[in-house]
């Protein structure tokens, strides 16, 4: 089972650099890839740092252009991949308990974790609407830690609790984010794969 990090990175992120060394820090590895509409020296000077390859393409069209091309820019013999944000960090045993628990859902489509929300003062405390966002995903869930079928859309019924940046997806989904939607594209892409057959996988632990 072979697994790939690619990281959007648009502009200049503060936290990218940050971001690139906690996907190098995994205890399994995983190719690394950053993909941009915005390349620059100050990029490819962080990706050479970082010892990662860049894959450019455009012109820039928005985030579901963005976010498409950069499951394009995944090594074809990539089984799964994991759209990281570039102003995200990623526990150490993220990949390696995400593709442990895909490893034992034969059908599984998507995969994602808990997170916890980091500031410049720390790691915050459960919020409210953190709290709300669990109790959306155990409506869906009731326990299980993967479900298919129709009650995949029970959690998805009033917004998306599925933390975006924690997904891991099969590598030929295809071009899943709509590009007509500015936001809340990645709880469309959601609901259109509650469509297809196979199921969505809750890895119970906050990992990034």
């Amino acid at each position: 089972m072979k697994h790939a990090y690619v990281v959007p990175a648009y502009g200049q992120s503060p936290h990218l650099r940050d971001c690139l060394r906690s996907l190098a820090a995994q205890t399994v590895a995983s190719t690394v890839v950053v993909a941009s509409s915005t390349p620059s020296d100050w990029l490819q000077h962080q990706t050479d740092a970082a010892g990662v390859r860049m894959v450019v393409h455009g012109p820039p069209a928005g985030i579901a252009s963005d976010w498409n091309a950069a499951l394009a820019s995944a090594p074809v013999d990539a089984d799964w991949v994991t759209i990281a944000h570039q102003d995200d960090l990623y526990d150490p045993g993220f990949t390696e308990r995400t593709l442990a628990s895909l490893a034992a859902v034969p059908d599984a489509l998507l995969a994602f974790t808990d997170y916890r929300e980091l500031t410049e003062l720390g790691l915050r405390g459960k919020t409210p609407l953190m709290l709300v966002k669990h109790v959306l995903l155990e409506l869906g869930f009731l326990g299980r830690r993967h479900i298919s079928g129709s009650t995949r859309r029970r959690c998805l019924w009033f917004g998306t609790p599925i933390p975006c940046p924690s997904v891991t997806l099969r590598r030929d989904v295809g071009d899943i984010f709509d590009p007509t939607y500015g936001v809340s594209l990645d709880w469309a892409a959601w609901l259109d794969l509650c469509d297809r057959e196979g199921s969505f996988v809750w890895v119970r632990e906050a990992l990034m």
